[in-house]
């Protein structure tokens, strides 16, 4: 064989070997990916973070925390809907002023096609109750 004949064989082989090298290496970062849902109140101090849950089985839900600023006012209720049903409630006040709250909330993996995920927020701050409601994309 000619050394023309062998380079197209060496470039044939590279070209496949570096497909899939790129097909497999974006499927594996895709389950691990974190998927960042962010939202913004009136004063900008809501974020949810979802990430791959790892109990108990990893491919069926992701878990979702909700983060609020510690300086923003009193929470008065949380709500996780899916398709308008509430799956995730929090309804006792905290004070944000004397530490971080934490909510998880979980939802499919991947999402059910044609269902909504939505989360509902009402707070106080000066003596005014505040809310609002999030739509979540993952």
């Amino acid at each position: 064989m000619s050394r023309k004949a062998y380079l197209i064989i060496f470039l044939f082989i590279a070209i496949i070997g570096i497909s899939l090298f790129v097909v497999f290496n974006n499927t594996k970062r895709s389950e691990n990916e974190v998927v960042v849902l962010t939202g913004h109140s009136q004063n900008g101090v809501f974020y949810a973070e979802t990430t791959p849950e790892d109990e108990p089985n990893p491919k069926d839900f992701y878990k979702t925390n909700i983060y609020w600023d510690k300086t923003e006012g009193t929470i008065k209720q949380i709500h996780f809907y899916i398709n308008d049903e509430i799956t995730t409630e929090l309804t006792s006040p905290i004070n944000m002023n004397s530490q971080d709250m934490y909510e998880t909330a979980y939802m499919p993996n991947p999402p059910i096609e044609g269902y909504k995920y939505e989360l509902y927020i009402q707070w106080t701050k000066d003596n005014e109750v505040l809310e609002e409601r999030f739509t979540l994309e993952p």
